[in-house]
Order: C-alpha cells, then sequence, then structure tokens
C-alpha cells in the first residue's frame, strides 16, 4: 500500500494515516495537505493520477469561514488575510510570510478559534510579547485567558483553562525545566512562531529548546511567521521551516542541491521557481 512506499518524511505530520475501506475498494482518506505525495506515489506505482474528491472538506472549510465571518472574527480583514486563514484551515498549518505592517498576526490569531484549539503557544521576540497579547484581548475580547498576565518569572506555568502561552524566545529553556510548564505543552494544539527567521542557526540554544517543545506536542499545527523569511540568502529558510515541517525538504543536503545549486541538478532552475 501507499504507507509502505512513503517515507515517515514523505508522508507528512506524525498521526496521518492512510485508511483503506473495505477489501477490495481503492478508495483512501488522507489531509488534504498530503495530496502532493499521494499523486507521486500513484505516479510511481499505478503509472496514473489518482481521482480525488476534495467536495467534503471545500464544504467544511466555507462553512468555517462562514462562521468566523458571522462572528465578526473576519469582519475588516483584506481578501489576502481571508485567504491565508482559508488556507490554513485547509492545510492545517502553514507560514505567514507578508511583507512587515500588512497584518500577519490577525489571522493567525483567529485560526486559534477556526480549528479550533483549546491551547495555544506563541513564540515571540522580546519586544513584542506584550503587543502581541494586546491583540489577541482587541480580536478575542478580554474575557480570553492569555498568560502571563504581568512579569514572567521562571518557575511560573500556565494555568490549564489557559488558553494562550506567550513567551520569549529567550525563555524557552524555562518550558523545559518546568515539569508543569512541559506537561501543559503536552496539550498544545496550535503553535504560533513569530519572526521565526530568528531560529534560521540551527547550532543556536534556542533554536535547539524550541525543536524540543515541539516534540511535545507532534500533532499541533504549526504556523511560521515572518515579513523577512530570508534575511541574508535563500538557505535561511531551511531551518524555520524544518523545525516546522520536516517532511518538507529532507535533509539540510538535499535542500542545498535542490535549491542554492539548481545548475548541478536537472530541472533545478524549476525546482528554485517554484520555491
Amino acid at each position: 500500500g501507499l504507507t509502505t512506499l512513503l517515507s515517515p518524511k514523505q508522508l507528512g505530520p506524525p498521526g496521518l494515516t492512510f485508511r483503506r475501506g473495505e477489501a477490495n475498494d481503492a478508495r483512501w482518506t488522507f489531509d488534504p495537505g498530503l495530496l502532493p505525495y499521494v499523486r507521486r506515489a500513484c505516479l510511481q506505482t499505478l503509472g496514473e493520477e489518482p481521482t480525488v474528491d476534495l467536495k467534503c472538506e471545500s464544504t467544511e472549510r466555507g462553512r468555517l469561514m462562514a462562521d468566523l465571518h458571522g462572528r465578526g472574527l473576519t469582519q475588516g480583514m483584506y481578501p489576502f488575510q481571508e485567504e491565508c486563514l482559508s488556507l490554513t484551515l485547509k492545510h492545517r498549518g502553514g507560514g505567514y510570510f507578508l511583507e512587515q505592517g500588512l497584518g500577519k498576526t490577525w489571522p493567525a490569531i483567529i485560526s486559534h478559534v477556526a480549528l479550533p484549539s483549546k491551547r495555544t503557544l506563541i513564540v515571540v521576540p522580546p519586544r513584542v510579547a506584550y503587543d502581541f497579547k494586546a491583540e489577541i484581548r482587541k480580536r478575542l475580547g478580554k474575557a480570553v485567558k492569555v498568560w502571563p498576565e504581568k512579569a514572567y518569572a521562571m518557575g511560573d506555568c500556565p494555568p490549564d483553562d489557559a488558553e494562550f502561552a506567550v513567551i520569549s524566545k529567550h525563555r524557552l529553556h524555562y518550558i523545559l525545566k518546568s515539569a508543569a510548564f512541559t506537561e501543559w505543552v503536552r496539550g498544545v494544539q496550535l503553535v504560533i512562531i513569530d519572526e521565526c527567521q530568528g531560529f534560521k542557526n540551527y547550532k543556536a540554544a534556542c533554536t535547539g529548546f524550541l525543536k524540543e517543545i515541539l516534540a511535545l506536542c507532534p500533532h499541533a499545527v504549526r504556523t511560521p511567521m515572518s515579513g523577512t523569511p530570508l534575511p541574508d540568502r535563500v538557505g535561511d529558510l531551511y531551518q524555520p521551516m524544518d523545525l516546522c515541517y520536516p517532511w518538507l525538504f529532507s535533509t539540510r543536503d538535499k535542500f542545498n542541491v535542490r535549491y542554492l545549486k539548481p545548475e548541478r541538478n536537472s530541472g533545478g532552475f524549476i525546482a528554485y521557481k517554484e520555491l
């Protein structure tokens, strides 16, 4: 079957599997985000493309967007912001790489309601932690429980009923040192990583801490955000995206050959353009 033809990195995030129907039925149910991998596997093994029906998924996504609009949560959004939110629902995650000032935070916060997520962890640079908390209360109301209420001290932990935890990327090691905080993270269903280009160095301590934290909640939807995802060169994109979607680019060496040295790869310039 398809599960034996695709490696874990090719198959997608942990927990997503193909389910076989009746004994002689060739129908498979899978997450829409895995469609490119399914098509490739069918072409390699069957020599033909699969017939795909996304009607139910599209209808459900439309219903969710209509519900958000009816509650006034998307009122005033620009079309591109609504598209970002819609694609997040379709693929259960995705990178928000928009120019600075275009409003990435708003659809990212609303995805907490749309997915839905009972617990959301937000990793931010220190300078925007307060602004992020203010934006959450502005969009979702003052009744929403955002942690921490005041200054954060080592040893503090979000209460069980906290919906959001906003933490600086320089304090990620506090999570790993607290058994209570670690247990809270295990129940996280959405991780938002603001200014994700700050994790481009795979040798940096904060990058290693974030990787350990994401391993605690492997089924959580991951949303990296950045206005400058390529601050210096194309290779800067690999590490932040590999943290969130390790099945996307395979290894760093393969990424470098495919995208950084397209002249050495058959069809490399096409791949570079797609990237």
